[in-house]
């Protein structure tokens, strides 16, 4: 609904006596927001279980086959955050360069050095059909 003044010109909200609420018409976006961030860091901060030291040779062979096959794989750092081990890296390799793995995951293109990796493991495949 327009109320035209005269001419080409129309009221504005303000001279139509609308007030404008300010920041109240927000706060169902903000905590909704707040809520989805907090429920994030819940999950980025749950306890995540070391898993088994494997050898060099076993880490370089499974990162090899990750490679070769272009299978995803899951790598947990050997690097402690707040006392826990955080959440595994799970992508693509796309390389190997000095000592450093880069790898694709949905977050993008991490920089890992070999050295610090604790286990890594091929993904389990799952049928699109199943």
């Amino acid at each position: 609904m327009m109320y035209q003044k005269g001419g080409n010109s129309y009221y504005t909200p303000d001279e139509l006596g609308y007030q404008d609420r300010g920041m109240l018409k927000w706060q169902g976006f903000l905590l909704s927001d707040h809520n989805e961030q907090m429920e994030q860091e819940v999950k980025d901060r749950a306890f995540i279980p070391p898993k088994l030291k494997q050898s060099k040779e076993k880490r370089a062979s499974i990162l090899a086959d990750g490679y070769h096959l272009k299978r995803e794989v899951a790598i947990q750092m050997s690097i402690l955050e707040n006392g826990h081990y955080p959440k595994d890296f799970v992508g693509y390799i796309l390389g190997v360069d000095h000592e450093q793995l880069f790898l694709q995951t949905e977050d993008g293109i991490h920089t890992l050095s070999i050295e610090t990796i604790r286990n890594v493991s091929l993904t389990t495949l799952t049928k699109w059909y199943e």
